[in-house]
């Protein structure tokens, strides 16, 4: 089948939900908003689909070790140059501690201007301001309730990272693709990344998805390239978000350890805008 010139595709192609626990018809919670997933993993739960991440899911991600090799996958804190929606940018403070010779710095940064993880606490059903598992903004208010340090307390985010590179992916079909402005990213369109490149995944694997906004802003595309010389998109993936009761976001500081020949060593760093991290 010939589809808009994109060339030849198969009806059994691998889709995206394959291997994923399915979620029953509508709501988990009847009192809560269409599709929501709250008490998966009961009523007082943290974590979410983090709970996937389980030790033995962590041990076949180690798997995807064989080289060492590690690319940082998160921008400076101090990019983008101007945050998005009006934030206020990061901001480093340099202190010399006279008379002795010794620096402090502090720093002012606003977590949601840079690459980031987002927490259940930014942003909440708007029609029903409800967060995760119900919370509410009172409760959300007088507690640390569903925030970024139980992430941090159980271990981070750790396990096996898939790289789905739309951008190139978008390039080499002759899709037109651009990452400074508002366009859909069709789930018809990601599923046929999935079978180009072969992706098999597997329960725990955490979702890495390409746009192409950082090569549109300052080219900062070296995962993108190491994956494509190695025809490996898979990857170990080892994030600690900060320690902040009840944090609302955090930067990621996240790398990647790969698969592929030593000889393919590559120095590089990636990140992406501020927004859904």
């Amino acid at each position: 089948v010939q589809i808009r010139g994109v060339g030849k595709w198969v009806a059994n192609r691998p889709q995206l939900g394959q291997g994923r626990q399915r979620y029953p018809e509508g709501p988990l919670d009847p009192s809560g908003p269409r599709g929501n997933s709250w008490g998966r993993f009961g009523p007082d739960d943290e974590l979410g689909t983090l709970n996937l991440l389980t030790p033995e899911a962590i041990l076949q991600a180690a798997k995807e070790i064989q080289t060492g090799m590690r690319i940082s996958l998160e921008w400076p804190l101090s990019m983008p140059t101007y945050p998005s929606f009006n934030r206020n940018p990061f901001k480093q403070e340099l202190i010399l501690r006279s008379p002795n010779c010794i620096y402090d710095d502090v720093l002012s940064f606003n977590s949601q201007g840079s690459t980031q993880w987002d927490g259940f606490r930014h942003y909440a059903n708007q029609k029903m301001r409800k967060f995760y598992n119900g919370y509410t903004t009172e409760y959300i208010e007088s507690s640390h309730a569903i925030g970024l340090h139980t992430v941090a307390e159980h271990g981070g985010i750790t396990g096996r990272g898939v790289l789905l590179d739309y951008a190139d992916w978008a390039a080499t079909n002759f899709v037109p693709v651009s990452a400074l402005q508002s366009a859909p990213v069709t789930l018809e369109n990601m599923e046929r990344v999935v079978h180009d490149h072969k992706h098999e995944f597997r329960k725990g694997d955490i979702l890495f998805v390409r746009s192409g906004f950082t090569a549109a802003y300052n080219k900062l595309e070296k995962l993108s390239e190491h994956c494509k010389i190695t025809g490996r998109y898979t990857f170990y993936l080892s994030s600690m978000p900060l320690k902040v009761m009840g944090g609302v976001a955090s930067p990621p500081n996240a790398f990647a350890i790969l698969l592929g020949s030593a000889r393919n060593i590559l120095v590089i760093r990636i990140g992406r805008k501020g927004g859904k991290g």
